[in-house]
């Protein structure tokens, strides 16, 4: 039988995995967050990520200000109704020949694919993850 302490421990670690969303996001890999810019690898393909986050923006009533399309790579601004920008980048591991690895190259990690594209969100305050997050539970939505 499980002592108390032991109880509280898994209750607390429980807790800390799906408070920094690890577990949250089980369509594709972990979501990162590095010098205000929220990423993670999926398990689709660009032009799929692409549209959900066109029908994102869409349902959230964000104005589209901008879209390129470099290199196969969308790049999709928006803004937010108090002002800030926000940026969209999707790209595709296969175009970087990096499928499935993202940055570890050893043939093992090569020969085992985990996602096929990356896609970074970073709002123009860069301290403000809640949109970040909100933005990317609205593409998972219509992924």
């Amino acid at each position: 039988m499980l002592s108390v302490k032991k109880w509280v421990l898994y209750l607390f670690l429980l807790w800390a995995v799906f408070s920094i969303g690890c577990v949250k996001h089980m369509v594709g890999g972990v979501v990162t967050w590095e010098n205000g810019t929220l990423s993670q690898g999926l398990n689709n393909d660009i032009t799929d990520i692409h549209q959900a986050v066109l029908r994102s923006l869409d349902k959230l009533e964000l104005p589209l200000v901008e879209e390129m399309k470099d290199l196969d790579i969308p790049q999709i601004t928006s803004q937010f109704k108090e002002g800030r920008r926000v940026w969209i980048e999707v790209r595709s591991l296969k175009t970087f020949g990096m499928e499935g690895t993202k940055h570890d190259l050893r043939p093992e990690a090569i020969s085992a694919p985990l996602y096929k594209s990356d896609i970074s969100i970073r709002v123009e305050d860069i301290r403000d993850k809640t949109k970040s997050y909100k933005l990317l539970e609205a593409i998972h939505q219509h992924l």
